[in-house]
């Protein structure tokens, strides 16, 4: 498991790595990104914002607010 926790790809340009996703995705079972603010750089804060999760990739998803349980360890992944 990996989790990206903020400011990692702004919403805006995600579609420019490719290369950096599909490398995640080959290598990690899944992987959490949990929007920071940087990801809202020149986007609408209002298409991505309470409890959501989607997914940019099979096992690559876009999460805040929820709570994932793996392992017997629970995940809370949450922009303040």
């Amino acid at each position: 498991m990996l989790i990206l926790a903020g400011d990692i790809i702004p919403f805006a340009h995600i579609d420019k790595h490719n290369d950096f996703l599909e490398y995640v995705s080959d290598n990690f079972e899944v992987t959490y990104l949990v929007p920071g603010t940087h990801e809202y750089y020149h986007f609408d804060l209002a298409q991505k914002t309470g409890s959501f999760q989607s997914s940019i990739r099979e096992n690559i998803f876009l999460v805040n607010n929820i709570t994932r349980t793996t392992s017997g360890v629970r995940f809370m992944f949450s922009t303040l």
